[in-house]
């Protein structure tokens, strides 16, 4: 199956490797953190908005893997509700990004994501994805 690109770049890039994706429906993946990593804080410590980060670009890479017409578009983050976490995440940790789509609304999906490392709960959150390039003329209005 080929999977679509994220539009992202290292050190962006929140995912290392797609390990089992049902396409419109839910996605897991997973991340490396090393301690090169240039996320980490200077204590080797990663940011809990970088987990969001990862959700977010799990959710739209399995709704841009559903297909459609044309080329696909990339997930944008349009909400977050319940986030949660707990604990530390460091250099040598190994992280799984599960994500379940539960419904879409035209571009828009609600997805939930849990976060784990070891099969410890890390973090989780339900997030809205909108598909959708923010940059088009379609999607910015400029002043009159």
């Amino acid at each position: 199956m080929n999977l679509p690109d994220l539009p992202h770049a290292y050190p962006f890039l929140m995912l290392d490797r797609v390990v089992d994706l049902e396409p419109g429906r839910s996605i897991v993946a997973t991340k490396n953190l090393t301690s090169t990593d240039p996320l980490l804080q200077p204590n080797g410590v990663l940011p809990a908005i970088f987990l969001v980060e990862a959700l977010t670009q799990a959710a739209g890479l399995a709704l841009a893997a559903a297909g459609g017409q044309g080329q696909p578009q990339p997930g944008v983050l349009a909400r977050i509700d319940r986030f949660r976490t707990r604990g530390r995440l460091t250099a040598g940790d190994r992280l799984t990004i599960s994500v379940r789509i539960v419904r879409t609304f035209g571009p828009t999906a609600l997805a939930r994501g849990v976060v784990t490392v070891g099969g410890r709960r890390c973090a989780a959150a339900e997030i809205a994805v909108r598909l959708g390039n923010p940059t088009s003329p379609a999607a910015v209005s400029e002043p009159a």
